[in-house]
């Protein structure tokens, strides 16, 4: 397990920078962006839940959006 997130991104980094044409790279670093955010933030809202926090509580640790964003979240939208 990587001691930082630094260290965690490295082998995303590499991938990314072997990609050599860049209409390809750019679009793969776009791609990896979204799904990362899109995944990891599903997956904290859903882990909020089962801890047994409501939609409004949850909306509040992520940034303070509201119970229908948080929801949103917590589907992966």
């Amino acid at each position: 397990m990587a001691d930082t997130l630094e260290a965690a991104l490295e082998p995303l980094r590499t991938y990314l920078r072997n990609i050599t044409e860049p209409g390809q790279r750019y679009a793969q670093i776009l791609e990896a962006s979204q799904a990362i955010k899109r995944d990891e933030l599903q997956r904290l809202a859903l882990d909020l839940r089962e801890d047994g926090k409501k939609w409004k509580e949850i909306g509040a640790i992520m940034g303070d959006v509201s119970y229908q964003r948080a929801f949103q979240y917590g589907r992966g939208e």
